[in-house]
């Protein structure tokens, strides 16, 4: 009667003690659970991003420590927090342009020096470093024929290698345009920044 008495209480102490020991590894899954699953939502920042480039194109962070922490290229452009240089002029247009606008730049130092300013060391106009007139100003017939190829030139490779950008920044202001000089929906900066008419 003993001996099954105390087959009997060992048997309820290895049962009792299984019973804890799957309570302790249930216990252990669910903080390991919940361990992952809070290391899944962690608040840690991405990684940086370098700014980016292709063929014919450049990004160019003007605020890196925000365009580093946007997701693309097209996302730091409609932000305002990078630029792309394209490469868009061959080097004979560029000459071209450059002919004509220091043409112009000449002429207009020379009246300068020519007017009751010459001598005025204090006038802003005297003798300017930079010579800034809109384009359509400083460039005869075939250049503004030029400047507006290439801007426009400029638009359909921003809408190719970055398709979000130029419906974002300009609506459908330059959709189908075949002219941004002459296009009434758009305007122009005092940097030459082609921009939107609201």
């Amino acid at each position: 009667m003993h001996t099954r008495v105390h087959v009997a209480r060992q048997a309820a102490a290895t049962a009792a003690a299984a019973t804890a020991a799957a309570a302790a590894a249930a216990t252990a899954a669910a903080s390991a659970s919940v361990g992952v699953r809070a290391s899944g939502h962690s608040n840690a920042r991405p990684e940086p991003r370098t700014a980016a480039s292709g063929p014919g194109w450049d990004e160019i962070f003007i605020s890196p420590a925000r365009a580093s922490q946007t997701s693309s290229a097209e996302d730091a452009l409609i932000a305002g927090h990078s630029v792309v240089l394209l490469q868009l002029a061959s080097r004979k247009e560029c000459s071209s342009l450059r002919r004509e606008a220091s043409s112009f730049a000449a002429d207009e130092r020379k009246q300068m020096s020519e007017s009751k300013h010459a001598l005025d060391a204090n006038h802003p106009h005297a003798h300017p470093e930079v010579i800034r007139r809109p384009a359509t100003v400083v460039l005869g017939p075939e250049g503004r024929r030029l400047c507006d190829q290439l801007l426009l030139r400029g638009l359909r490779k921003c809408e190719e290698l970055l398709p979000a950008v130029v419906p974002a920044l300009l609506g459908d202001s330059a959709a189908g345009s075949e002219s941004c000089f002459d296009n009434p929906r758009l305007t122009f900066t005092g940097e030459s920044l082609v921009g939107r008419r609201v």
